[in-house]
């Protein structure tokens, strides 16, 4: 039998394969106080151009929401600054006729507030899901005429997420990628990544890209109503506010 928490993954992806949605979310959405020293980047600093909807695709999360950066940090076991090195195809998941697929985020890591164990060499690899699909007996994705793919190219999430872009990570070390059924099993396991490193999940607030003109965008949950920012703060001081957080 299907595990329940594929079987709902797979619907949310099949039913709205573009679009990304956000619901069940409970907390405070308190804003924060501008510190003296948060300060817009350079203006000549090249920011590349983020399409983090791409990176969140259509999964839905049911999530408690930290009402504050330094809250998400003080919950998180992994805290850490850096930028994207490399998107890479992960393992993927077959549970009788579904498939889902996984990527690896390969960060060059610039600053490691917490989680210095899941840093190795300068990297550190965070895994992403990336959608999923209908397969038939032989394992191929069944796609109805005309219908977009639900899952999400490897090539398509470094396009929307470039490589250098700056990103802030708050996440916790990876858990198992099922769920203990006997119907699952993982095909590639440890791709994306050398052997034995660690890999971190970003939690659903964790995974914030820098943007082209210095904000910050959501890879993995829609932000718009967490509240971080206090609406007079430009959005060309928000990612510098964002690592002066963290660190609280």
């Amino acid at each position: 039998m299907t595990s329940s928490k594929h079987r709902s993954l797979l619907l949310s992806l099949a039913a709205i394969a573009a679009a990304t949605t956000m619901g069940g979310c409970t907390g405070e959405t308190n804003q924060v106080s501008v510190p003296t020293s948060a300060t817009a980047a350079p203006s000549d600093q090249h920011r590349p151009i983020v399409d983090a909807a791409v990176v969140r695709g259509s999964s839905h999360y049911d999530y408690d929401v930290k009402a504050t950066p330094s809250a998400l940090a003080t919950d998180s076991a992994v805290v850490l600054t850096g930028s994207i090195a490399g998107w890479l195809p992960a393992e993927s998941v077959v549970d009788h006729d579904e498939r889902l697929e996984y990527a690896i985020v390969k960060v060059k890591v610039t600053h490691t507030v917490k989680g210095a164990t899941s840093v190795q060499d300068g990297f550190a690899y965070l895994r992403l899901p990336r959608g999923g699909a209908v397969i038939d007996e032989e394992g191929r994705a069944v796609v109805n005429s005309g219908a977009r793919s639900t899952v999400t190219g490897v090539a398509d999430l470094e396009t929307a997420a470039p490589i250098g872009t700056r990103l802030v990570v708050l996440g916790n070390p990876a858990g198992p990628l099922t769920s203990g059924d006997r119907t699952e099993s993982v095909l590639n396991p440890g791709a994306g990544r050398p052997a034995g490193v660690p890999v971190v999940t970003p939690a659903p607030q964790g995974l914030l890209f820098e943007t082209a003109n210095g904000d910050v965008a959501s890879g993995v949950a829609d932000a718009a109503p967490w509240g971080w920012f206090p609406r007079s703060l430009p959005a060309d001081q928000r990612f510098t506010l964002l690592n002066e957080l963290i660190r609280r």
